[in-house]
């Protein structure tokens, strides 16, 4: 095969390599045709709504960390946070029967109108 007739050959194939492998890469340049967008921010609402699992660690680890990055930002939200956990760790040592019995049914009552208005 005459010499000019192998480079042809072989500039089309490297030239059809490379049009294979840029549709398959990114502009970037990796292999991954799109890249997965970031996770919206939180607002203050949110975390009001994900704070009591938050505290009790119970979040998976992207919308925990989304929760850091809100308090992070959001001096308010911080001291909310903040606020609720000191109240747990205050009020986790109350005694179940240190309250009278109204007192637990006013309250049971409280947090079951608060669920359903929300």
């Amino acid at each position: 095969m005459p010499a000019d007739a192998v480079g042809a050959r072989s500039g089309e194939r490297s030239s059809a390599s490379a049009a294979s492998s840029s549709a398959s890469a990114s502009p970037e340049g990796d292999s991954y045709p799109e890249k997965v967008p970031p996770l919206p921010e939180l607002d203050c609402n949110e975390v009001v709504e994900l704070v009591t699992d938050y505290l009790d660690g119970v979040l998976d680890a992207a919308t925990a960390g989304r929760v850091r990055e809100h308090l992070a930002g959001c001096p308010g939200c911080d001291v909310y946070v903040e606020q609720i956990r000191q109240t747990v760790r205050v009020l986790g040592r109350v005694p179940a029967d240190s309250l009278s019995p109204r007192a637990q049914a006013e309250l049971t009552a409280a947090f079951r109108d608060f669920r359903r208005k929300a």
